[in-house]
């Protein structure tokens, strides 16, 4: 990890300066002194980190559910989270084996990013055409269509399936979390001025996030 400042330049951890602080948090905590992403894979592991937290939020409703009904409504909305997900999930994968963060991954690092996101695709290819014409027609917004079309795209909203991709999604966002490729930028009022620190690379897991409520579970 190496660390640098700007405006106020520092050589190292500086007491002065505070970096055992989380990420800023857009839809939370808005910390003047928290960390920004500074590169396309910390931009990404950011958005990854938000949209997870959301549909961990969503299955603790899901969990809840009191009947069929409330069951798909609610299901449809993670599905609308899911693939949001998605795409982050595959542009950082392939970000990370590409290289272009400048922190090439070791082989075994390589090898099991492969393997984690090889199991998640596994289960998301078969069922992505109907999960996305159940974001497209009946949960991102509802399309003008015939009743019966929108009575068989409601009865493909199917909680288990929800449920079993969750697991694959958790352990590749775990790996990725635990990467070294992500750096990080902050910004802090000193008795000298302000500060800029950028770090890099830094993992997420590494980032003070004690503020974060524990997510509720994400399946059975």
């Amino acid at each position: 990890m190496s660390i640098s400042g700007n405006d106020q330049l520092c050589s190292g951890r500086g007491e002065a300066v505070r970096y055992d602080v989380p990420i800023f948090d857009p839809f939370g905590d808005r910390g003047d002194h928290y960390f920004h992403p500074s590169n396309d894979a910390a931009e990404l592991l950011a958005q990854i980190a938000f949209i997870h937290a959301d549909i961990c939020v969503l299955f603790g409703i899901l969990n809840r559910a009191q009947s069929d009904h409330e069951e798909k409504l609610v299901a449809k909305f993670i599905i609308v989270e899911f693939l949001s997900l998605d795409d982050h999930l595959s542009a950082l994968v392939g970000l990370a084996l590409s290289g272009r963060t400048g922190y090439a991954l070791s082989s075994d690092e390589a090898a099991q990013l492969k393997r984690l996101n090889g199991d998640y695709t596994a289960l998301r290819k078969p069922a992505e055409p109907a999960l996305r014409e159940i974001r497209n027609k009946v949960a991102a917004h509802r399309d003008r269509c015939n009743l019966l079309a929108t009575a068989r795209i409601w009865d493909q909203i199917d909680a288990e399936t929800v449920h079993r991709m969750a697991q694959p999604i958790k352990a590749l966002y775990d790996f990725l979390k635990n990467l070294d490729i992500y750096t990080w930028t902050k910004s802090e009022q000193t008795e000298k001025g302000t500060v800029r620190a950028y770090i890099s690379p830094m993992r997420w897991d590494d980032m003070d996030h004690d503020n974060e409520e524990e997510a509720p579970s994400t399946g059975e």
